[in-house]
């Protein structure tokens, strides 16, 4: 038990490293791809996006580089799951997780894809277009809406995985009736 409780140990600090590692390296570019993203999702003509709360600025900024860090850690950490749990796992269950693994981090990224530059943009405008009706000037925290999105996305994204898990298990003749 001691030997599996350490392998498992050692995988899971090998992730954390890497993932504190990429979040770094993410760091140094955040701010472009966070201007990116709210000349995306501003649902004004001109720019009504602000920074209202520095701390809270602060804290998205690092959250974004952290979960930017853990996305491109993911293939990482599946290749370390996938070997983690292979003597464990019948012929059958093995080829599930790789495909669930496969499917998820690309259900994942055109997730995120469709969210950014499709979903959220239209959400903002078409919420935007209420202050216009009531004559109110909308001013927006930038830390808010980057805040929303994150959640936003993660949701589709947990949705999309328990999905795709019960997807891939009948589909692989893992789930039956009884």
């Amino acid at each position: 038990m001691q030997t599996h409780l350490d392998e498992f140990s050692r995988r899971l600090t090998s992730i954390v490293i890497l993932v504190i590692i990429l979040s770094g390296v993410w760091s140094f570019s955040i701010d472009e791809i966070l201007r990116y993203l709210l000349e995306r999702l501003d649902p004004c003509e001109e720019s009504c996006v602000n920074i209202f709360s520095p701390y809270e600025w602060a804290g998205t900024r690092w959250l974004s580089a952290a979960l930017l860090g853990l996305f491109t850690a993911a293939p990482y950490a599946m290749m370390q799951a996938y070997a983690f749990a292979k003597p464990g796992l019948l012929p059958s269950e093995r080829r599930g997780l790789v495909v669930w693994m496969i499917m998820m981090w690309i259900l994942a990224f055109g997730s995120l894809v469709f969210t950014i530059n499709e979903f959220l943009p239209w959400l903002y405008s078409y919420g935007h277009t209420f202050n216009q009706d009531t004559g109110l000037v909308g001013r927006y925290d930038a830390a808010e809406m980057l805040r929303i999105s994150i959640s936003i996305a993660w949701a589709m994204i947990l949705i999309l995985a328990a999905m795709s898990v019960v997807t891939i298990a009948g589909l692989s003749k893992l789930l039956w009736s009884g």
